[in-house]
């Protein structure tokens, strides 16, 4: 049986959103819990009562039962985040016949996508991009970097999917990260089927499965 780790963290000096629960599993490893000190022994009270199926949805509504009365009497609505994990750790063949070229060469160039490039590129995470018609049509990104984990993301203007852009440019951008002897980690909703598949399609390896009781303050969502 998986061993449950449970982590008691400081609130964020910002408190636009809180998340009083993060359970976190890789395949084959322990449970990682992370809480607030104030939402600690209902996250123990989880744990020993659904410690063999902490994702099941009688566990999840239970916490969520448990939460929601409290953060909503601060102003706060919940949304629940629940990510399958997968990770890639090998160089992949590239996509020959889809030209990918730095995010850098192409700040100037219309962006069809929602990812900020500039922003981006001026915090210093890398991106590679694929244009067509003079406009960046596809972006692959990373968003953070942990322990040796890089988190990425790939977004793809909706006119130009289902033409190998979001997989040449994340293969160039994986590529980067394992030459420097990092790891990748794809996370994205277990329902989102598109993504699920372009992951697998990659290469990527499920891994685990992470699930985040996101509290929003009310103001900052409307």
């Amino acid at each position: 049986m998986n061993e449950i780790n449970i982590t008691v963290e400081k609130y964020p000096d910002d408190p636009d959103l809180l998340i009083p629960a993060g359970i976190a599993v890789r395949c084959g490893g322990d449970y990682d819990i992370s809480c607030y000190e104030d939402t600690a022994d209902i996250v123990c009270d989880y744990a020993e009562r659904y410690g063999n199926d902490l994702f099941g949805n009688e566990a999840a509504e239970y916490l969520r039962s448990r939460l929601d009365p409290i953060f909503a009497e601060r102003g706060y609505a919940l949304q629940l985040e629940v990510d399958l994990v997968y990770h890639l750790d090998r160089k992949l063949d590239e996509c020959t016949d889809v030209t990918v070229i730095n995010a850098r060469d192409a700040l100037e160039l219309d962006n069809l996508c929602g990812i900020d490039l500039d922003e981006a590129v001026g915090i210093g995470q890398e991106a590679f991009v694929c244009v067509e018609d003079g406009c960046v049509v596809s972006v692959a990104v990373e968003n953070y970097t942990h322990k040796g984990e890089t988190e990425i993301a790939v977004e793809t203007a909706p006119d130009h999917r289902r033409r190998g852009y979001a997989r040449a440019a994340a293969t160039v951008l994986c590529n980067d990260i394992v030459a420097s002897g990092g790891r990748v980690t794809w996370h994205c909703s277990e329902d989102n089927a598109p993504s699920v598949a372009l992951a697998e399609s990659i290469g990527f390896k499920l891994d685990g499965r992470e699930m985040y009781y996101c509290y929003f303050k009310l103001d900052d969502r409307t």
